[in-house]
């Protein structure tokens, strides 16, 4: 990449920067808000890379570097999983604690809200600043100090449940606090409040960890009493809405984001995480750039009378201001804006690499290099106080420089070193809603009061910046606060007993009035570790013997709370099977992984199911899993409790490096954007379209023909692979890849050299055997790829085979005005979204799914016909009854073939394409038994494995003959009898929302080619010579159960199906 390394710099004196770890977190509890970053910064330059606990962090303040970040490169930088996982139990998937799709969902549903006429509505702000001037008159009076920031984090508090909610939470009935008054009682209109400001101090904590956080939480989470208390707050004011939007007609119409978003989904979860995320970055912005507002007016005379000057000259001593009188009041912009450059609400930020890249610096050119998955931390508050991007007078607080050529030198020239709300595609929505409702506020405030007061007598011992911050440099010696910061900024600091307390001031007109908040535990633990701890080796024992005591204290926990939620619901246990004989069942996982080399398709869980029956549960390698074979409590899976059961985060992390965050590989709102943005595409006419099939079952017909007349048996499976590579490439990117001009294999000739027409076809099928191996893995698949990941190379050949393919789609689609007729998967998602790497996922995901469904089912399709003779000769009449000798089968040929759909159907049911699939609840749920009415309970987070091969040959669902190929069972009584009357027995395709999209796709290419295929040949024979040593069945098969005595092929699975060594035949 023409690039070199971002500097390092060993920051600390211990290995892996522990020294400095430490340091870092007690900085905020002991030191001015960002000082240890400043010096940093200085003494390293604006870009250094350091290793903090192992992990490699990259710290930013150019700001060119956060504007390749935030927006020319932004779809490489996201959250990442680490702050997900960390914001997770609070914030949910929320826009502010999502990436990828998932954003972009809660983004565009969300942005329609903020229209110019709601956030210029000023009846919600007028209503509640005048109940808290009002308060604020009333403590003036009594000429006690108040609490600002306490008293505007209420007012911010009830505008924003009544604006976001439609539902005001009445904090400013709480009565304010006095000096030395620091925590306020928990009353019926506070409780949300303070469970809310809990949850966020524990997030805080969480960030402020030098251990893994998740360590502090061997015993639980500590937030869930808490969102149990903001769940119970906000599920009745979502019913509420619910009811309202049944009643409702004229969408469009909603005065509140509650309203707006109940009348655009019907998923609760994903209403209460974007209420959420809205509420609690809308609240914490306004209560903390005013409270530094009226703080830097207390410590500012003269800026504060010109300001209140410019209010009375604007709008006057008491008329409500307009949207209009804000947007000429260029002063008040002024103050906000620099109080928003001193005092960022966001002070820290960081974000995470995808993909390698580069930063480049334009002052010399030079390229730095940043590896995939690299943390990229950047301080707001450093780049908006630097004197190399803001002047020499950066430190200093002057609304002038707004106002003045100090805007044009400075902020004009690069508006990227003033970042208070980002910038870029996730700039803050509710940016125009803050800079209202705080103008809308101070004018309200600046009529009734004209001065203002520190009252440093309020604030608790401790509170205040210590004596030696006197001699300090920058602004740290002239600060009558102690700035701090949590999630946001906030005047703040823990006394002796761990009390945090704020910023006291006096105002008034004629008399005084002041400013506190209530008290927010603060504890990163420092006090209760004793010395030998805080060594590298302690810090390695304490680390190693939590995460053991964790492991076994949370097994004991786990099953204490499932004992009483399974009582709670009214359900039994699943019978839990006991399975191997060595502990954890390592001997069963050992069978499992080892199955596919030794066994029979199947054969190991077939046993277990008669045993055990059709629901059982067994610990294998301490992880609960549960089989299903039993199709009503698939069913439930699958449809009925659908949004209960997803694919969950395991294996998604195995999939993740070939598919992506695709369609096969997504659950939650990740799917339902990729779901809703493929589906339309598979219509009709585009699935019924035969062209593409034509052209390649020609080319493969002939060269089956030329090999036929060698005498030579060909490799079915192969060459039929290389017709579904060619035509899903064709169909899915409108370019193919032309496998079939790679020369069919000889017998003990199996393996094609890479060459330039099957390089993509050869990575593609490494990539998806090495997923299969890290799922057979015995132990967990990451320690096998400890130097690195294996599949990355092969990803570089399919995405460069890709990624030309997307610019010509890319180039083709602006050239095109008329979206909708697209001929190609890739051209119609190119013109509905510009997300490289959301198109490259979804081409892939769908691309796998295509070729590896048709080229399975082929292959099982074939072998049945050489199996049975009398099925080949009737299946071979049909077609020439129905379509001819040479003729080309349309759709209606197709769909009036009934024997053909039989035979197709049998195949898929003895070798379904995905023999066995996963699951993992997402909640405490039960399966209920439909013969017997008992309930059984599966927990949270657990693993529900079934075997779709199981249900597909159980004689309980398909009767004493379920072993046997018979076509005939689709089109006799049996099929009226047992499919019919249950057809979740039959799930190829899976079923239910997850449906696959392209199963009438695949019908019809198999359809089409065994058409094409049976009007040239006649007559298939197995070729056992062709295989290769060890491809086919053991001699010992013969003696054993089912149709493992009866096979002549050695089925066995990767992703999907297929058989050992290929399908070696014979054709005439």
């Amino acid at each position: 990449m023409g690039a070199q390394p971002v500097p390092r710099i060993k920051g600390g004196k211990w290995p892996w920067n522990m020294d400095l770890a430490i340091n870092l977190a007690r900085v905020f509890e002991t030191e001015y808000l960002g000082d240890q970053f400043r010096v940093m910064y200085e003494e390293n330059g604006d870009i250094f890379n350091m290793d903090i606990l192992g992990r490699d962090i990259i710290w930013l303040t150019n700001p060119n570097y956060l504007k390749e970040m935030l927006a020319t490169q932004f779809p490489n930088f996201v959250k990442g999983k680490s702050l997900h996982t960390l914001v997770e139990s609070v914030l949910g998937n929320g826009i502010f604690s999502s990436d990828g799709d998932i954003w972009k969902h809660h983004r565009s549903m969300t942005r329609p809200f903020f229209t110019r006429d709601r956030v210029t509505d000023f009846d919600t702000f007028d209503q509640h600043a005048e109940t808290l001037i009002r308060k604020l008159r009333e403590r003036c009076d009594s000429g006690m100090p108040v609490d600002f920031q306490e008293a505007i984090t209420q007012f911010s508090m009830g505008s924003a449940t009544e604006f976001l909610f439609g539902h005001c939470a009445h904090a400013l009935s709480v009565p304010l606090s006095y000096p030395g008054q620091s925590f306020t009682a928990e009353t019926e209109h506070n409780a949300f409040t303070l469970s809310l400001q809990s949850v966020l101090g524990l997030i805080d904590i969480r960030l402020r960890m030098k251990l893994p956080w998740q360590l502090n939480e061997i015993f639980g989470d500590p937030t869930l009493p808490h969102m149990k208390v903001i769940n119970d707050y906000l599920s009745p004011i979502i019913d509420s809405a619910e009811r309202d939007a049944q009643k409702k007609k004229d969408f469009g119409r909603e005065d509140n984001l509650l309203s707006f978003l109940v009348s655009r989904t019907s998923d609760r979860k994903e209403i209460q995480d974007e209420l959420l995320n809205i509420f609690i970055a809308g609240r914490d912005t306004t209560a903390s750039n005013l409270t530094f507002v009226v703080y830097l007016l207390a410590t500012h005379a003269s800026v504060l009378a010109r300001l209140r000057q410019e209010v009375l000259d604007s709008v006057g001593a008491t008329a409500r201001p307009t949207f209009d009188n804000i947007k000429d009041m260029k002063y008040l912009r002024a103050v906000i804006n620099e109080t928003l450059r001193l005092f960022p609400p966001v002070p820290f930020n960081m974000k995470e690499s995808v993909n390698d890249t580069v930063f480049t610096d334009p002052e010399t050119g030079v390229k730095h290099f940043i590896p995939a998955k690299t943390a990229c931390a950047f301080s707001t508050l450093g780049l908006h106080r630097s004197p190399k991007l803001w002047g020499p007078d950066a430190l200093k607080y002057d609304p002038e420089r707004w106002l003045d050529e100090r805007n044009q030198k400075y902020f004009l020239a690069n508006p990227f070193i003033f970042i208070p709300f980002l910038a870029g595609p996730r700039i803050c929505l509710g940016q125009q809603f803050a800079y209202n409702e705080i103008s809308f506020f101070l004018i309200r405030f600046l009529q009734q009061f004209e001065r203002i007061e520190l009252a440093p007598d309020g604030h608790p011992p401790g509170t205040l910046p210590p004596p030696e911050w006197k001699n300090g440099a920058g602004r740290m010696s002239i600060e009558k606060i102690w700035p701090k910061s949590r999630l946001t900024a906030y005047s703040n600091l823990s006394d002796t007993r761990n009390r945090i307390t704020n910023c006291w001031e006096r105002k008034g007109v004629r008399t005084t009035t002041a400013v506190s908040q209530r008290v927010a535990q603060d504890d990163t633990g420092d006090q209760y570790l004793p010395a030998w701890v805080k060594t590298p080796l302690g810090f390695v024992v304490l680390t190693t013997t939590c995460v053991i005591l964790r492991v076994v204290l949370t097994n004991s926990w786990n099953s204490y709370h499932r004992h009483r939620d399974l009582k709670r619901m009214g359900a039994q246990p699943i019978p839990k099977i006991k399975g191997g004989k060595w502990p954890w069942n390592v001997d069963i996982a050992y069978r499992i992984s080892s199955v596919s080399k030794t066994e029979y398709l199947g054969e190991l869980i077939g046993p277990m199911c008669e045993e055990n029956g059709d629901l059982f549960h067994m610990d294998i390698l301490g992880k609960d899993i549960i089989w299903v074979t039993n199709p009503n409590y698939i069913k439930e899976m699958l449809a009925t409790q659908f949004p209960n059961f997803i694919k969950g985060p395991s294996l998604h992390a195995t999939l993740e490096s070939a598919l992506g965050t695709g369609i096969f590989n997504s659950d939650g709102e990740a799917w339902k954007h990729h779901r809703s943005m493929t589906r339309p595409f598979f219509t009709r006419d585009r699935v019924t379209d035969f062209d593409t099939f034509d052209r390649h079952a020609e080319t493969l017909i002939r060269k089956l023909r030329e090999r036929c007349d060698s005498g030579m048996p060909v490799d079915f499976q192969e060459a039929i692979t290389q017709f579904s590579m060619d035509s899903a490439t064709e169909f899915l990117f409108g370019h193919c890849a032309h496998a079939l001009s790679t020369p069919l294999s000889y017998p003990g000739h199996s393996t094609i050299a890479p060459s330039e027409h099957n390089a993509f076809a050869h990575s593609l099928q490494f990539v998806l055997d090495h997923i299969a191996s890290r799922i057979r893995k015995k132990y967990p698949w990451q320690l096998s790829e400890i130097s690195g990941d294996p599949t990355r190379q092969h990803m570089k050949v399919i995405s460069d085979y890709i990624n030309p393919m997307i610019d010509a789609a890319e180039r083709d689609v602006q050239a095109k005005k008329d979206v909708g007729g697209e001929d190609n998967l890739l051209s119609y998602l190119v013109s509905r979204t510009a997300d490289r790497k959301a198109v490259q996922d979804e081409l892939l995901n769908i691309f796998i799914a295509g070729r590896d469904t048709t080229a399975s089912n082929l292959t099982f399709a074939i072998y049945f016909l050489a199996m049975h003779p009398h099925v080949l000769a009737r299946l071979r009449r049909e077609i020439l009854d129905s379509v001819g000798a040479t003729q080309r089968p349309t759709v209606d040929n197709i769909k009036n073939m009934k024997y053909l759909r039989a035979v197709i159907n049998e195949t898929l049911r003895l070798f379904p394409s995905v023999p066995f699939n996963i699951k993992e609840s997402v909640r405490d749920t039960v399966f209920t038994n439909l013969e017997t009415g008992l309930k059984y309970f599966v927990p949270a987070k657990t693993t529900c494995a079934f075997s779709t091969i199981e249900i597909h040959r159980s004689t309980r669902f398909w009767g004493p003959d379920a072993l046997e190929f018979d076509p005939d069972r689709w089109l006799d009584e049996r099929n009226q009898k047992y499919f019919l009357a249950n057809p979740f027995i039959f799930i190829p395709f899976l079923a239910g929302p997850r449906i696959c999209l392209g199963q009438q796709f695949a019908y019809n290419e198999i359809s089409f080619f065994l058409i094409r295929f049976l009007q040239q040949f006649d007559q298939i024979k197995l070729a056992p010579d062709g295989h290769a040593p060890n491809t086919l069945p053991p001699l010992e098969w013969r003696n054993g159960a089912g149709r493992k005595s009866i096979e002549q092929i050695w089925p066995k699975r990767n992703l999907t199906a297929y058989s050992n060594g290929g399908l070696w035949v014979r054709l005439s």
